[in-house]
């Protein structure tokens, strides 16, 4: 009977490795075989955080044989990390579409707004954040700092020369210490505009730009492209890649890496190859 059991497990862990060699499979199979009143009897459990690699152990249960296998895949995310769909390349806009979104914005605060993710690669939801205290535009070099990045994390970001002087005229103005206070009647002294809200503006800039010609029609634009289109900007005039991660607030250089992808020419000019 031990013999029966053990050619039965054998069996089973040959197919039990086929399939946990399948993406979606559980980490760890748990298999209890027991020999019962009609053969071979098997029950299946999965449990996650695989570290080892067990075959099986056997024991009596009532005077039957019972064996217990548990099979556990080693490094189940990263494979499942390679089965995932690599993402498109971003979307950007070039200098010119960027300043037709601007002109065309519905309002001075959209307009701002734009103008913030477009010169400091802010997240809109870090551009709508932003305070008097953040703003620093009186020392030799000016600075902006987001203390609601993503993570939790806070950074200095440069303030580029185009950006502090529309800055100095909205920072007097600034109510309750909040540079995009919020547009809503019966809204929170502490609100800010929404990122729908945002959303909505940009939307409606690039309508009008479109409208105008001063943008293609068919182009995907999202307040987030705008972050985009500040990062390649940077890259393409000579700002070195690490300040450029450091700006943006990345975690890791590898995300920044993607940028490299949308550089015009990046290597060298194609009409100098011989």
């Amino acid at each position: 009977m031990w013999r029966r059991l053990l050619d039965s497990l054998l069996l089973l862990r040959r197919r039990l490795a086929a399939f946990a060699s399948r993406p979606n499979s559980p980490s760890t199979i748990h298999l209890v075989v027991e020999w019962g009143l009609f053969g071979l009897c098997a029950s299946v459990k999965s449990a996650p955080n695989a570290q080892r690699l067990k075959v099986f152990n056997m024991t009596t249960t009532r005077g039957r044989p019972t064996a217990t296998v548990v099979l556990q895949r080693r490094n189940v995310q990263r494979a499942r990390a390679d089965t995932k769909p690599r993402r498109g390349l971003p979307e950007y806009l070039e200098a010119r579409d960027v300043e037709a979104l601007i002109r065309y914005a519905p309002n001075r605060t959209a307009a701002l707004v734009f103008l913030v993710q477009w010169r400091a690669g802010l997240r809109v939801s870090e551009a709508l954040a932003l305070t008097k205290a953040d703003i620093t535009l009186h020392d030799t070099r000016p600075t902006l700092r987001v203390r609601k990045g993503k993570g939790k994390k806070e950074r200095i970001v440069p303030v580029h020369p185009e950006l502090a002087e529309v800055l100095a005229n909205r920072w007097i103005a600034a109510s309750n210490g909040l540079l995009f206070p919020s547009q809503a009647r019966r809204a929170a002294p502490e609100a800010t505009v929404t990122r729908g809200t945002a959303y909505r503006w940009i939307r409606d800039a690039l309508a009008a730009a479109q409208a105008a010609g001063r943008v293609e029609a068919g182009r995907k634009v999202a307040t987030h492209t705008l972050r985009h289109s500040a990062a390649r900007h940077w890259l393409s005039s000579g700002v070195p890649i690490n300040v450029v991660s450091r700006w943006l607030g990345h975690a890791s250089l590898q995300t920044t890496l993607i940028y490299l992808e949308i550089l015009p020419d990046p290597l060298g000019d194609m009409a100098r190859v011989p």
